[in-house]
């Protein structure tokens, strides 16, 4: 690897953080409430969005993870 910066990300603040974890926590009472087939449903949209874009995260993939461009694409269609 090339130890290059990829990305720079800001800092959260405490209230920040606090509000992101109660969201998250709603998120997932959220998702508790959802059917079995609703949970389908939505993996279902995920994967037609993960395919849509499935050449821009090959690239994002190979360049976080060093994975060759093949196996991008393939830990793209796994999902």
């Amino acid at each position: 690897h090339t130890l290059s910066v990829v990305a720079d990300y800001q800092s959260e603040t405490p209230a920040r953080i606090a509000d992101r974890l109660t969201q998250a926590t709603q998120a997932q009472r959220d998702w508790a409430a959802l059917s079995f087939a609703g949970r389908g449903a939505l993996f279902h949209r995920l994967a037609d969005v993960l395919r849509a874009d499935k050449e821009q995260l090959a690239d994002l993939i190979t360049t976080e993870m060093g994975k060759i461009r093949a196996e991008s694409l393939a830990e793209i269609e796994k999902c």
